[in-house]
Parts: C-alpha cells; structure tokens; sequence
C-alpha cells in the first residue's frame, strides 16, 4: 500500500522536528532595535543620551552596533546557559578583518565570572567563545579575508560538549565545550567593548537566538534563505567600493 501525501507530509514534518530549535529571541530590526519576539520583558536599552542607528541590511535595515553604540537586552528567557544557538548577518563598517583590533558583535557576562562573547581578535580571528576562567572553550576561524562592507551569515551554537561556529552556512571551527554555566548575567549586548577599544562599528541584521544547539543542515539552511539577498547586496557593495578607487 502507498503511502499517503497526508501521511508523507507528516513524516517529514516529525523528522524536521526532531532536529529543530525554538525560536526564543528574534530582531529584524527594520523598524527599531526592540525585538519581535523575546522574553515578556525585553526591551532594548541603549547608551545615555543615545538612540540607535540604522543602515540598508540585507532584508530591511540593520542595526549599527560598536565601543559606544551598544544595545542591550535581558539575558533571562533570551539566552540558555546549557545549550543554544545564535544565527545572525553582520558586515564590517569601516574596518576589515586584518586591522589588528578587537570588534564585539554579542557578549553576555555574569558577576560570577561566566561568559558567552562572540568577537573579532586583534590577532584576526572571529571567535566563538564561553565559560570562566577555570573552565572556558572556544571555537575560532580566520577572519583576514573578510572585506569592509561584505555581509556574512553566522551562527555560533553549543550542547552536548560541543562549541561550532559557522560562517555562511559552513562549519568553521569546533572545540569540545566542558563548560558548565548557570547564568550569563543579566543581560546580553550588541556591540560595546569588553577589552580593547575601536572606533570603527559592524551593522548587524536578522538576529535570531534558539533554545537548542542547531545541526548543521539547518544551520546551512538558514543560510541558504540569505544567500542570494547577500551576494547581491555585496556585489552591490564590491562595485560603489572599486569606483570610488
């Protein structure tokens, strides 16, 4: 007997199920830098006497995030300490991989020492990294290649003892993740500086964080659903830079 469509469908349907995430925070930001869905009380904040500031981004706009032009959101209901993922489109604004300085994109610190930061080194590197001092890992690929203005797709995700970052859809970097955290404080920041200093900023789109590790076949899907917006808008970008040469 052959099988339905009805019962294809639903057999298709559990088994993505079986693999996927629940969305826990999510920010477009084309209309604001508040969230579209998050924690009951997640408002963002940003500096005193500041407001945040917007570009073109790869569907809509994105948020301009730096040192000084940070946005914060509460870390409870957002952030699980045990396991997630965070998927987001980012481009240098100003700067290229190769400068030599640190550029935060996420960070979320507790008082008692834990971590979960998402950077660029001044060694050049983009890091994926969480714990403390006693006990912390980190997963990291190169980042010299990557070209002011050039949006990519990222994805850092952990579970299981395991730490992947994932740049345009493509496992990076990997390293077991011992870490073992109750909180990541209070609240987590787009942008803003731990150590170090730049003035140069990065513009953030499509901001989604989940409530399970993702694997990665959909890691590579989400990025699919960007691919063509984002070849377009840094082919876009590639030629308004050779002109002005």
């Amino acid at each position: 007997m052959k099988p339905s469509l009805v019962s294809l469908l639903l057999f298709a349907f559990s088994f993505r199920c079986a693999f996927s995430a629940d969305v826990l925070f999510q920010a477009s930001f084309d209309e604001s830098a508040q969230p579209e869905k998050s924690a009951a009380d997640s408002v963002a904040s940003v500096p005193e006497g500041g407001r945040p500031r917007f570009v073109p981004g790869v569907r809509g706009n994105a948020l301009v995030v730096g040192a000084k032009s940070w946005v914060r959101y509460p870390v409870v209901g957002n952030i699980l300490p045990d396991k997630g993922s965070i998927a987001f489109l980012a481009k240098p604004i100003g700067w290229n991989g190769n400068d030599n300085l640190v550029h935060f994109f996420v960070s979320a610190q507790a008082g008692s020492g834990d971590w979960l930061i998402v950077y660029k080194t001044p060694e050049n590197k983009f890091l994926f990294t969480g714990g403390n001092a006693a006990n912390y890992s980190y997963a990291e690929t190169p980042a010299e290649n990557w070209k002011d203005g050039q949006w990519k797709h990222i994805c850092v995700t952990w579970d299981n003892g395991v730490a992947c970052l994932y740049f345009d859809g493509a496992l990076a970097g990997t390293r077991k993740w011992p870490v073992v955290a109750e909180s990541f404080g209070n609240e987590f920041v787009l942008g803003g500086t731990i150590f170090g200093e730049s003035k140069e900023e990065q513009a953030l789109d499509e901001l989604t964080i989940y409530n399970a590790a993702l694997p990665t076949e959909e890691v590579a899907a989400i990025y699919s659903k960007h691919k063509s917006a984002m070849e377009k808008v840094n082919a876009e970008s590639s030629a308004a830079a050779k002109k002005k040469l």
